[in-house]
């Protein structure tokens, strides 16, 4: 489903009211509160997965280089790799 100009409201609209033909705005549900429902374990992310989501290469996040010599140049370069996607506010707005 695509949304369209009809699917956003002021507000006023609620979901009772929202026409059921299959528009976006029937399709989401609410999204429930946090409480008692939502787990105490504490959870993390796989570092493959996050590596792929970053776009990053395989191992990037890995521990195994530290012991070599390579490792401070390395440590300098994934600084500097990192700083190419992360430009200040003020110059993407210019």
């Amino acid at each position: 489903m695509t949304p369209t100009a009809r699917d956003h409201k002021d507000g006023a609209t609620t979901l009772a009211n929202t026409p059921v033909n299959g528009l976006l705005g029937r399709q989401v549900l609410a999204t429930p509160m946090a409480g008692s429902d939502t787990s105490d374990a504490r959870r993390t992310l796989n570092p493959l997965f996050v590596e792929a989501l970053m776009g990053w290469p395989t191992g990037w996040t890995g521990f195994a280089s530290v012991a070599t010599a390579w490792s401070p140049w390395l440590r300098r370069m994934r600084c500097e790799l990192s700083r190419l996607n992360c430009w200040p506010m003020d110059e993407v707005a210019a």
